[in-house]
């Protein structure tokens, strides 16, 4: 197996720097500051003459190699779900959308981020234990935060937070940084 820094350039190099375990080819050289595997690759860069290698996703490299073609704008994920697994057979490349609907199907994403966020909006409609007529009359209340906290059902520091206007607010009056403290009620 080569030093983790010498450059990776082909399909066979990059074997070199892996163990089989079953079907998955391992990585074994050199990873990100993300925790995934990543090689060195040469290049020229006639506009920058110092540099001469850049850090690629090990599995990428393997992918290109094994394809004989670039992955461009598109990503490459594996299937096997194993992070340091770079066995081509292994990889697939598409879109940012076909990689979230895999992991759905899969078991290994839930949600797809704008589901998640309908969801919550759903919850929120349905499953809150307090309605806008009920926080208006926290508001206009005189009774005490533990008072009305036991009255409606909730914790003290929610009435708090709704007397200083902090939650269950009307509408927010604009959207600037300013405008994210308190608003009158």
């Amino acid at each position: 197996m080569g030093n983790r820094g010498e450059a990776v350039s082909s399909l066979k190099d990059i074997k070199a720097r892996c163990i089989e375990v079953g079907d998955c080819w391992e990585w074994q050289g050199a990873y990100s500051n993300s925790r995934s595997p990543a090689a060195t690759i040469p290049t020229q860069y006639p506009h920058q003459p110092g540099v001469r290698a850049r850090r690629v996703g090990a599995h990428v490299l393997a992918w290109e190699a094994a394809n004989q073609k670039p992955a461009g704008s598109m990503m490459v994920y594996r299937t096997c779900f194993n992070k340091a697994c770079c066995n081509p057979a292994h990889l697939r490349r598409g879109t940012s959308a076909q990689m979230s609907e895999f992991l759905a199907k899969n078991g290994k994403c839930k949600r797809k981020p704008s589901a998640i966020a309908s969801i919550t909006r759903a919850k929120r409609q349905t499953q809150a234990k307090l309605s806008m007529d009920q926080a208006r009359e926290i508001r206009a209340s005189t009774e005490g935060v533990i008072a009305l906290a036991c009255r409606y059902g909730v914790n003290k520091s929610l009435i708090s937070r709704i007397k200083a206007g902090k939650a269950w607010r009307e509408s927010v009056v604009t959207s600037s940084v300013f405008s994210w403290g308190a608003l009158a009620a």
